[in-house]
Order: structure tokens, then C-alpha cells, then sequence
């Protein structure tokens, strides 16, 4: 029993020690914009006045940018296949490693780079992975990991190289078409039309990035952002008032799975899934909120959010008030219904010693107990902290601050 006692009490502190990091009060810049999501040091960079204006007049790292249009523009030019022109827009590795040394010098010589990692980049916990590092290598390897980034989504969204999940993320274009290189021209011109007077080093390839994933209607990460002024803003008054003491749960999170048909908006398993948590939402007791989880996903380039689709069968079928859902509209996996829904209850400042309960059917509510190593292969870590089992249905989960790291693989929810 004593042996039992301190094993509970270990996973109570090492809970309690997760949600304080995790409350940090941080919240990020870029209102939840597809190149926040993806390329938060440049965000960061490209928004920080002062550091932006060291970088733009550095005598190393100001020519890179110049340097990368002036070639991007030779191979508008002359080059008669799509690759020739798409490659030159990616960073080379000599690239990434030359900024890399530079930021480090730059880190030490400058009181303003200093603070913005000590006061942004790493609260942030978007890099969060690289944390037991020193900081100025947590610096190095978040432009790296953004660098990798853009590589990653013009390879996928513009060479068309296949994704982790090609069903429903790959490219929208036949590569392969005689007039894809039209595309790509296009595209390519419209990005040095925007950026070639830029000197900041990261702007040409990142640039490129957002613009192939624009061209294939894939801004998915950004979708109904700023939540916390539009779909999410009549739940976040309400939560103002909320006594949490009088709850046993901060949300129940109910991840939603896509429909067959393409003109289905809402599949029977996500109905049934919402029939189980309003019917715990309606328990003494339970939660304040339902947090539906889960994206534009299933079939391929489906105009139907799982999401949106919950939410309108929980407030038209089940009568749950508006203001007791909050939306999150991203999610593409398993693993991403439970790390996005981590993510809102740090942003959105709920308690983090609470617990919050993923409810589902019985089948998914098993595999998300066991869902460990499917996270760490896909995610590098697991973002959220497993409590008790409550029933066939419902799994309690705590917030861990590593849930903010940008999973660099995958473009459309990073």
C-alpha cells in the first residue's frame, strides 16, 4: 500500500509539474496564421522591428536573400521543367548551416535577439523538443527545424512528392502534366513580384512555401483563425464566469471521424460520438464545455469540417448551447485531436491541474489509451498526459507543455 501510495504520488507531481510549465501566459503572435503555425521563428523574426532591421543589414546573412531571388529569377528564365525552377527555391544545406552560424554570433551580440528568445521563442513551446539546450542552440535549431520546413512543404506541394498521409494531403496537380510547369511559372512569379526586394534571408523559400500551399487550397492550418474572435469567442466569455471547482473535468473532447462520401457532412460515427458526450456534458458535475476536434480530412479535399459538422448536430440535434462548445477545426489524426486540444486549453488559459476528458466510442476511446508509440513516431513525443480510465468511453488527460512543438511534416496542421 505504501509502495502504491508514492507511485500516485510521483504521477500527481510530475502532472502538477506539467501544468505549471505549461501555464506560462504566453500567448503567440501571428493570430493563428498559416505561417505562424508553421514557421514561428520567422514569424518572430519577421515581426520583431529591431531584429529585423539587424538582419536585413547584416553583411552576411542581408546578400542570401538577394543572392536566392537573383537565381530564382535566372530559372524563371531558362529552365523548361518545373524542378529546375521549384528546387531553387528550397534551401540548400550549406544555406541552412551558413545562417545557423550567423544567428549564433548574432545571439551573442545582440541584448534584442536575447531577449526574444528568452521571452518568446521558448515559452512559446513551439520548439519545445530542442528545450534541454542552451539558448542559443534552441535558436539555431528552430531555424534549422523552419528551414527543414520549407524544403518539406515544397517538395510535397510543388515537386508533388508523396506525404506521410498521401490520401488525403498530397498535391492537387498532376505533376507529370505538360502544363504544370505553367503552374509553377505563375506561382514562381508572383513570389519574387512579392519578395524581391526583401533582404531578409528567409523570405524567398518561405515565401514559396505558403504560396504552393495557397495554390493548391491547402491553407487548412489557418483555417477559422483567430478562433478566439470567431467561433470560439462566445465559449471564452462564457468561461470567464466559470467556477471550475464546481466541475470535475475542464472539456470533454470529442475527436470526430470523416464521412465515406463526399457529400456527407458529418458522419454516424461523429453523431454517435456527440450522442456519448452530451450525454456525460449532461452528468452532474461534468465539464462546462464539449471541445469537438477534427478537420477538413476525410475523403480527399473535402469542403466539410468535422468540427463545424459536430458542432452543428450538438446545438441542432442535441440542444447543447453554442456557448458550451468550443471548436477545434484543425485536427487530421488521433494523435492531433488530443494534441490540438491541449494546445487550446494552455492558449485559452484554462486550469491545467484539472483534468480534461477525451470521450468517444468504446473503440477509439481503447486505442487513444494505448495510442503512446504511435505519437512518438509521428509527433517525436506524446502531447498530452493520460489519467485515470473513467469508462469504455472516456479517458481523463492532462496538459503537457510539449504538445506546442510544430510537427514540421505536416503543412496542413503543423
Amino acid at each position: 500500500m505504501k509502495c502504491l501510495f508514492v507511485l500516485l504520488l510521483a504521477v500527481f507531481c510530475a502532472i502538477n509539474v506539467y501544468a505549471q510549465k505549461s501555464q506560462s501566459g504566453y500567448q503567440p503572435i501571428g493570430n493563428g496564421s498559416v505561417q505562424a503555425k508553421n514557421f514561428y521563428l520567422l514569424t518572430l523574426l519577421e515581426h520583431n522591428d529591431k531584429i529585423r532591421l539587424v538582419l536585413e543589414h547584416d553583411s552576411v546573412l542581408s546578400i542570401m536573400a538577394v543572392k536566392q531571388n537573383e537565381a530564382i529569377a535566372r530559372c524563371l528564365a531558362v529552365c523548361t521543367t518545373y524542378k529546375c525552377i521549384t528546387d531553387t527555391l528550397k534551401l540548400s544545406s550549406e544555406a541552412i548551416n551558413k545562417v545557423s552560424t550567423r544567428l549564433a554570433y548574432l545571439y551573442r551580440n545582440s541584448a534584442d535577439l536575447q531577449k526574444l528568445v528568452k521571452n518568446e521563442l521558448i515559452p512559446s513551446n513551439c520548439y519545445r523538443q530542442d528545450s534541454a539546450y542552451e539558448a542559443v542552440t534552441q535558436l539555431t535549431k528552430a531555424w534549422e527545424q523552419d528551414a527543414k520546413d520549407i524544403n518539406h512543404t515544397i517538395d510535397v506541394y510543388a515537386n508533388g512528392l508523396p506525404p506521410k498521409y498521401p490520401a488525403i494531403d498530397s498535391i492537387s496537380f498532376n505533376v507529370n502534366s505538360p502544363g504544370y510547369i505553367n503552374v509553377v511559372k505563375q506561382t514562381t512569379a508572383k513570389i519574387l513580384g512579392e519578395e524581391h526586394k526583401s533582404r531578409l534571408f528567409f523570405m524567398p523559400g518561405m515565401t514559396a512555401a505558403l504560396a504552393f500551399l495557397n495554390v493548391n487550397g491547402r491553407n487548412n492550418a489557418g483555417d477559422y483563425e483567430p478562433m478566439e474572435l470567431t467561433v470560439n469567442k462566445a465559449a471564452l466569455q462564457k468561461a470567464k464566469s466559470i467556477v471550475w471547482a464546481n466541475y470535475n473535468y475542464t472539456v470533454l473532447l470529442v475527436p470526430g471521424e470523416g464521412p465515406d462520401s463526399s457529400n456527407t457532412p458529418i458522419s454516424n460515427s461523429s453523431k454517435n460520438r456527440c450522442r456519448i458526450a452530451a450525454a456525460v456534458y449532461h452528468q452532474s458535475k461534468s465539464a462546462p464545455f464539449i471541445m469537438v476536434s477534427g478537420g477538413k480530412v476525410h475523403p480527399y479535399k473535402t469542403p466539410f469540417c468535422e468540427a463545424v459538422e459536430m458542432k452543428r448536430f450538438l446545438i441542432d440535434s442535441l440542444q447543447i448551447p453554442d456557448s458550451s462548445i468550443i471548436l477545434e477545426p484543425h485536427a487530421r489524426h488521433t494523435t492531433t485531436n488530443m494534441r490540438n486540444g491541449v494546445r487550446l486549453l494552455i492558449q485559452y488559459n484554462f486550469p491545467l491541474l484539472m483534468p480534461a476528458l477525451v470521450v468517444s466510442d468504446s473503440s477509439q476511446s481503447a486505442y487513444i489509451s494505448g495510442m503512446k508509440q504511435r505519437c512518438i513516431n509521428e509527433l517525436g513525443d506524446v502531447p498530452y498526459q493520460l489519467g485515470k480510465r473513467i469508462s469504455v468511453n472516456s479517458q481523463e488527460f492532462y496538459a503537457v507543455p510539449v504538445a506546442g512543438q510544430i510537427n514540421l511534416t505536416e503543412p496542413l496542421d503543423p
